[in-house]
């Protein structure tokens, strides 16, 4: 979606930034309801003038002309991740009929010092996701004989998945041959972040999750 730049110069110069990341971070709600009260006065003489803004749509229509190929997304929380995912696919997935592809996306889901790398989980909603126990299986069985090994892998019938450690860290590379991003991108990331955290768990006796993990698609 574009707007002439002298339209997008006028609204940056008019706009203050008020920064309550912390505030909401801690449930800061005094401090949040304050900066609205002190700034958000909508009676007052507007700052600049009304401008019709005429809204286009990229002039390629539907999809893009041509299937494109590889893109990196870096995330600490699912959420945002697939946001950014079903915005790429919209803009530049290649048009298919009934659906829009985009073929190998990366996205790196960085979990390093957090619980989990989800907002919130709903255990009744992610019920039927567990997979077979012989991933998990194969997996900590090779990396128990040799924790620096490549050769943690195991072949599903739709996805690769890879278990790596690199000095302290337990990274997971899962190839996906094909998914729904708009309606299971999140299921898929649930599944797989268990399975990391259950290798982490078998290899350490411990309960704390992995430190980082890495998804591809």
């Amino acid at each position: 979606m574009l707007v002439d730049r002298g339209v997008a110069d006028g609204v940056r110069s008019t706009v203050r930034v008020i920064d309550l990341r912390e505030a909401f971070k801690a449930y800061n709600i005094d401090l949040i309801i304050r900066a609205i009260r002190e700034n958000y006065r909508p009676g007052r003489r507007p700052v600049r003038p009304l401008i019709n803004v005429k809204v286009r749509e990229s002039e390629r229509g539907g999809g893009w002309v041509l299937p494109l190929v590889g893109a990196f997304i870096y995330e600490r929380d699912t959420y945002r991740s697939w946001v950014k995912l079903v915005d790429l696919v919209l803009n530049y997935g290649f048009d298919k009929g009934d659906y829009r592809e985009f073929i190998a996306p990366m996205v790196v889901i960085d979990s390093v010092g957090k619980p989990h790398p989800f907002r919130r989980l709903s255990e009744a909603g992610l019920r039927g996701l567990a997979l077979p126990a012989d991933v998990g299986k194969a997996i900590i069985n090779e990396l128990r004989i040799n924790p620096y090994s490549m050769g943690a892998v195991y072949h599903g019938s739709d996805y690769l998945v890879q278990g790596v450690i690199s000095g302290d860290y337990y990274n997971q590379v899962v190839y996906l041959r094909s998914v729904d991003v708009l309606n299971d991108w999140c299921r898929q990331l649930y599944r797989w972040w268990s399975l990391a955290k259950s290798v982490v768990d078998a290899l350490t006796g411990s309960s704390t999750p992995g430190t980082a993990w890495v998804l591809w698609q």
